[in-house]
């Protein structure tokens, strides 16, 4: 059980931050072309529930997991508007 544990604590502590290699393309390469921003909406309304939910229990990590990931998040949804028409 303890294994399973270490392992389901590595994968969510990567869920902040999958959605940064989005946010550096978007910004560097000044495009959004390509970019869903309905999925990144709908991660934002996952993750603000999820953050809710690991403030109500206390949970420290999950609250710096989920805190990192809203930070990508809002910062592709950004992008996308910023340099929607570019």
């Amino acid at each position: 059980m303890a294994l399973f544990f270490n392992i389901a604590s590595f994968f969510g502590s990567l869920v902040g931050i999958v959605t940064f290699p989005q946010a550096w393309k978007l910004f560097s390469s000044k495009s959004s072309k390509d970019v869903s921003v309905l999925t990144y909406f709908c991660l934002f309304v996952i993750g603000s529930v999820l953050i809710s939910y690991s403030f109500s229990i206390k949970d420290i990590p999950g609250i710096a997991t989920n805190f990192i990931g809203i930070i990508c998040i809002v910062a592709v949804i950004v992008g996308y508007f910023k340099y929607k028409d570019k």
